[in-house]
This record gives C-alpha cells, structure tokens and sequence, in this order.
C-alpha cells in the first residue's frame, strides 16, 4: 500500500500517482495560466516528479490543456496500484541553464543534509 495523489478532472480520475518506497521518488504538480498579449490565453496541468539520486525526470500529465469550466481536484488515497509514468526524460535533455538549475538544487540540498537542517 503506498500513499498517493488521486487527480481527478471533470469528475474522472486522470491519475493515481504515490510516493513509492522502493523508487523513492516525490511528485508535484503545476496548473498554470498564460495571459499572452499576442496570442489565445491557455491553461493547463502538469504533473511530474523525480526519483531520488537519478537524472530522470518522470512524466504522468504534461501541459494537458485546461477550458473554463474545468474543475480539477486532489485527494491523497491509500492505493494499492500506482499509475506509471507516460513517459520519462533524461535532465541531460533538458536545456543547459534547466539542467543546471536542478543539479545546483541537488548539491544544496546534500549540504543541507549533511547539516543535519532537512
């Protein structure tokens, strides 16, 4: 059994997505509204995460446009199956200032640590 995040879009579960202990990786997810001067405004939701001490980026919703009227909700669940990722990404794909970004994020994160503060 694994702690999870149930999201649900309109009513219909889109993902059972957990904080598995054998992969231990964490999970986010970002809904995210665009206001473009020049252009159609769009929103989406996007929901991804990390496996600890790995390069690999995992993927189970990415940029899935959102209309008005969508209603979006979260509930944490005790599952006995997680969905698996879509699809997953090397951060070395990423764009160099990304992937730097993240590999800065992992050092302070061990100093952190090792400091005993997290």
């Amino acid at each position: 059994m694994n702690t999870a995040l149930e999201i649900s879009l309109n009513g219909q579960v889109v993902c059972t997505v957990g904080f598995d202990k054998t992969t231990q990786h964490g999970v986010s997810t970002i809904i995210q509204a665009d206001n473009r001067p020049y252009g159609q405004d769009q929103a989406f939701i996007d929901t991804g995460g990390g496996i600890r001490d790995s390069t690999e980026l995992l993927k189970w919703i990415e940029k899935r446009p959102l209309t008005a009227g969508d209603e979006i909700s979260f509930k944490i669940v005790v599952a006995d199956h997680l969905d698996a990722p879509g699809h997953s990404i090397s951060m070395n794909e990423l764009i160099p200032q990304e992937y730097d970004k993240v590999r800065r994020f992992h050092i302070l994160e061990k100093e952190l640590k090792d400091l005993g503060l997290i």
